[in-house]
């Protein structure tokens, strides 16, 4: 699946991506960011193509979030997951390589897929 095909099965699902603020600090303990400062970061991190934002998809009938209020996203994307609160609370920090992680599937048209039919919760 490409970019474009992407952005088309959101529209015809009349879906978006979003990154929410959530409510209290999470795993970034004492130096977490709260709202509005939380998404003023998302934002800025957007300008950088090399960023990485945990984000939901949400539709008509499937409004999970893990937040309230948020940004609308439209990210080159790297890993999918229909449960992202299932698995370790989406991605986690990995210290050998500073970089976000997760045990989402890879982008895909049966990623894609999955996560609009099988959808629990936030994903």
């Amino acid at each position: 699946m490409t970019d474009a095909e992407l952005i088309q099965e959101l529209i015809v699902r009349k879906a978006l991506i979003v990154h929410c603020s959530r409510p209290g600090k999470g795993d970034e303990g004492i130096s977490g960011l709260l709202f509005p400062d939380d998404l003023r970061n998302a934002i800025e991190k957007c300008a950088d193509e090399n960023a990485e934002l945990c984000c939901s998809v949400i539709w008509p009938g499937h409004l999970e979030t893990f937040g309230d209020i948020g940004i609308i996203l439209k990210a080159a994307l790297d890993g999918f997951h229909n449960d992202d609160q299932y698995y370790r609370w989406g991605t986690f920090l990995d210290p050998t390589t500073d970089r976000r992680v997760g045990d989402g599937a890879s982008f895909s048209r049966n990623a894609v897929e999955e996560t609009f039919e099988q959808a629990t919760d936030y994903n």
